[in-house]
């Protein structure tokens, strides 16, 4: 294992130490040879370590690391503050692997397309939530890519396009060890692959400056008139969450362009880059062309360089090396180890959901109703956390609360959105934007239309059809323009937030965009019925002492006369079990499962556990008894297997001091440290 470390203070003179150390060529100024200056080099550092534990709280962070990683991730540690290490070969070593979790996933061998992700070390994933079991803490950061940190798991979600698609990376168990919904710690991953790009990762961190601005780019998304993707951002905007000092690169406005949006991954500019478009793994899609992972990886180091909110499909994996795909890097690996870029990507790992449904009344657009990835990422910025990761995991848990997670587009969004990047990065609180949005009047005149806002705004009109700008006026709250009954007009009012008005649009009515898989078929009039029963659902064990573990056995059978596509649910709330798994029933057949459940640490007394299958059209439901009893410590000893003992690692005791005596003595040696090797370089130098 690393050395453990936490620090609170001082932090940059240790980083600004520690570079000097490692300089390639430093050991030749001094009065050591190489050997001799190695052992200088791991005495003074550790020794520094030593004493700055000694002096502050227990760590609150952690990063898994491959072994390869140790100075990098060391430096990295140092910048966060208050943060541990461990490497992969240390749990890998010294921790069994948990049970599987009940999600349809890696853990059933016998889906089509699990042999297409090789190189996935599953046992090693399950040792590592051993690790984070027994290990608690509010952030976790993974620095390696998915063929040195393994994902948590890969869940198998069917409405995917193709298999690449329903195969879906996922690290949300290791922020969620004991197998729930319920996110426990922010979590992070680094996607690098080699020294060189780690070591390029935590020179962008260390000297990253966040820039004031937010940029916002979409288009239309679909084929519809509406522009969704553009209305998904302008609601965001609308509601505050983006703050005061923003800039819009919209398709309506012909600016949604791949020169526009790349001046900011090449040279910054922006705290935060929010784009809602179309992507392909490695690939942006813009009006006008691409921004590929290529391009970014070509760049040379900037520091105002953006945190990147992307609603694209596929561009957040970080698994590319064991999926094989063709490109070398997906959109999110090449911004996390590009010299510039971004410093942070929040994404999917493969094809996302979020076409906002639309209502429209009058010709005005009245509401835009978001679900998956736009609503949670709206969420995510709503949050008042100044800790990337933190924003995140409260986005999570207010997603969970507020959607059906028996329904798998949810769940999917839940389990393959991906932070690449440190969850430790630190935002700035922007403003809210505390202002009127405007209301618009349109008035008919014969072949003219005049436009009155209830404010002072920017009025756009434009030719839906051919996409060009019919008129346009700036702090104005009225305009005209000649109107022909053959065109569709999109009016646009804006003073900061925006509002939108058609006009000529043939259906007002609402639209879904996304199209959804329906399980669900109409009982048709030939008398043919829906009919599915739970035939047994048992416990092994129903009483429970010192073996705080049973099994569930349930059988399920179609009675009916019809497919039935349903969703089986375990659930029981005092016990924290939430478990949901798809079944496809042809007419007569049955299902046939069990599953493991564990209870290391619940309380003495009487539970419920409720069993539900079924669809719309049909379900069946059973309530089964268990009973618990506290254990004492002999029969505990007794049961206890060789299996279940694990190695805990070697922990350093911080001791909280209220004076700063060690952080004093620590800064004087640095000096002191300092000092020395440049009169050794002074002395050298004079001898010659």
């Amino acid at each position: 294992m690393f050395v453990e470390y936490s620090y609170t203070g001082y932090k940059w003179v240790i980083i600004l130490f520690y570079d000097l150390l490692k300089s390639p060529n430093f050991y030749k100024l001094s009065l050591f040879n190489l050997y001799w200056w190695g052992v200088l080099d791991k005495l003074i550092f550790n020794f520094l370590a030593f004493i700055l534990v000694s002096s502050t709280v227990s760590a609150a962070s952690i990063i898994i690391t491959s072994d390869e990683f140790f100075d990098e991730v060391q430096k990295l540690a140092i910048f966060d503050g208050s943060t541990e290490v461990v490497n992969i070969s240390f749990i890998d070593s010294n921790y069994a692997g948990v049970e599987d979790n009940s999600f349809v996933g890696f853990n059933n061998q016998n889906i089509e397309g699990v042999g297409e992700i090789s190189g996935y070390d599953y046992s090693l994933a399950k040792k590592i939530i051993s690790f984070l079991r027994d290990n608690s803490y509010e952030s976790i950061t993974l620095f390696g890519d998915a063929k040195l940190v393994p994902p948590s798991y890969y869940f198998y979600n069917d409405v995917g396009q193709n298999l690449y698609d329903e195969w879906i990376p996922t690290d949300f168990f290791y922020a969620s060890p004991d197998y729930d919904l319920n996110v426990d710690s922010a979590i992070g991953r680094i996607p690098v692959t080699t020294k060189e790009e780690a070591e390029i990762f935590v020179n962008k961190m260390i000297s990253w400056l966040e820039d004031d601005l937010v940029v916002v780019g979409a288009g239309k998304i679909t084929d519809s008139v509406l522009y969704k993707g553009e209305l998904a951002v302008v609601d965001t905007i609308n509601k505050g969450l983006l703050g005061t000092n923003f800039k819009k690169y919209f398709e309506s406005d012909n600016k949604f362009k791949r020169n526009e949006l790349m001046d900011y991954f090449t040279d910054g500019g922006a705290g935060i880059l929010y784009i809602i478009g179309h992507g392909d793994g490695d690939k942006m899609f813009f009006q006008d062309g691409v921004i590929s992972s290529r391009d970014v990886l070509s760049l040379e180091y900037k520091t105002g360089i953006p945190v990147i909110i992307s609603v694209l499909c596929n561009n957040g994996a970080f698994d590319t090396r064991l999926t094989g795909k063709t490109y070398s890097k997906s959109f999110g690996e090449a911004i996390m180890t590009s010299k510039a870029g971004g410093i942070a990507y929040l994404g999917t790992a493969r094809q996302s959901y979020g076409v906002p449904e639309v209502e429209i009344g009058n010709g005005s657009v009245n509401g835009v109703k978001k679900d998956y990835m736009t609503e949670l990422v709206d969420y995510v910025l709503e949050s008042d956390e100044e800790n990337l990761g933190d924003k995140i995991k409260l986005g999570i848990k207010k997603f969970v609360v507020n959607n059906d997670m028996n329904d798998k587009y949810n769940l999917r969004t839940v389990l393959e959105f991906s932070l690449l990047g440190d969850p430790n990065l630190k935002l700035k609180k922007r403003d809210v934007l505390a202002i009127n949005k405007p209301e618009l009047l349109i008035e008919k005149d014969n072949n003219f239309v005049k436009v009155k806002s209830s404010e002072f705004a920017n009025i756009d009109v434009l030719d839906v059809n051919t996409d060009s700008l019919v008129i346009s006026q700036h702090n104005t709250k009225e305009l005209s323009f000649p109107y022909s009954e053959s065109k569709v007009y999109l009016i646009k009012a804006d003073n900061g937030k925006e509002v939108r008005s058609y006009l000529g649009l043939k259906e007002e009515v609402s639209e879904t965009v996304v199209v959804k898989k329906v399980y669900v078929e109409e009982q048709e009039s030939t008398g043919k019925i829906h009919k599915v029963n739970i035939k047994m659902a048992e416990l092994r064990g129903a009483v429970l002492s010192c073996d705080r573990s049973t099994v569930l056995d349930l059988r399920i059978k179609n009675d009916g006369q019809r497919i039935e596509n349903l969703v089986l649910e375990i659930k029981s709330d005092d016990l924290g079990i939430q478990t949901t798994d798809d079944i496809r029933l042809e007419e007569g057949d049955e299902f046939s499962s069990s599953y493991s459940l564990q209870f290391p640490s619940t309380k003495q007394g009487d539970y419920e556990i409720s069993v539900r299958v079924g669809n719309e059209l049909v379900s069946d439901s059973e309530k089964v008894k268990l009973a618990i009893f506290d254990c004492n410590q002999s029969g505990n000893v007794e049961n206890r297997t060789v299996s279940e003992k694990v190695v805990v690692p070697q922990q350093v005791v911080d001791v909280k001091v209220e004076n700063k005596f060690f952080e004093v003595v620590a800064v004087m040696l640095v000096m002191c440290a300092v000092i020395f090797s440049t009169l050794a370089v002074i002395f050298k130098d004079k001898l010659k």
